[in-house]
């Protein structure tokens, strides 16, 4: 990658950067030093190279240090600001109260019980949407039986639940469909990549979708 290539990336990034005031500014922060880093080489803030290499995203507890980590890591190895974007955490609400859409499928043959859920979440985390990253407002955690709290760093956690955080999704399974219930904001892109992780999840474990029940109908 050219010193002139690099520069152009340095700019586009810092115009993300500069419109937000969240996690999401650390992420192109990052992401830009790590594209100084690659331009300038070793000798370029050696100190700074070593603890965000150490930082491990899926554990980190600080959202800031951990997109900060993320973006870095993406500079330093060259992704364009167009792929980088993709990469970028979704903002959810840490906690949605109520049911707002019910994605329906006809039972199976043999029929499908109550391990349903995990079968779905087991499939879903084979699926890019699942790790999608994601920054939560306020940010919450969950909590191990020993007190060790546990980081929300993915859309598939923030769906599923971890330990001491219930998640956003119910499945039910009746005699003659199964249900999936979800809490979701109003966020249309934040719909779209849930439903589409759903889909494909359940069609990997025989389910056909029949229709989508939206918060307006319910």
């Amino acid at each position: 990658m050219k010193q002139e290539e690099i520069k152009s990336l340095i700019k586009a990034a810092k115009t993300f950067a500069d419109s937000y005031n969240d996690a999401r500014r650390a992420f192109w922060t990052g992401y830009m030093e790590g594209l100084r880093r690659r331009l300038h080489g070793e000798g370029y803030m050696p100190d700074q190279h070593e603890l965000l290499s150490r930082i491990n995203p899926r554990e980190e507890i600080d959202p800031h240090r951990r997109e900060e980590a993320r973006g870095y890591r993406l500079g330093l190895e060259g992704v364009t600001v167009e792929e980088a974007s993709k990469f970028e955490p979704l903002v959810l609400p840490a906690r949605v109260p109520f049911v707002t859409h019910t994605l329906k499928f006809p039972q199976t043959n043999p029929p499908l019980d109550d391990r349903t859920k995990r079968l779905l979440r087991n499939k879903a985390k084979k699926l890019q949407p699942y790790s999608r990253p994601v920054i939560l407002v306020p940010d919450v955690k969950g909590r191990r039986d020993d007190g060790t709290p546990v980081p929300i760093t993915t859309l598939g956690q923030w769906l599923f639940g971890v330990p001491g955080f219930r998640g956003h999704i119910t499945v039910v399974a009746k005699e003659s469909k199964i249900e999936i219930n979800l809490a979701l904001p109003e966020d249309e892109e934040v719909r779209r990549i849930v439903f589409d992780l759903f889909e494909a999840a359940a069609k990997k474990i025989g389910l056909k979708s029949v229709g989508l029940k939206s918060d307006r109908d319910l």
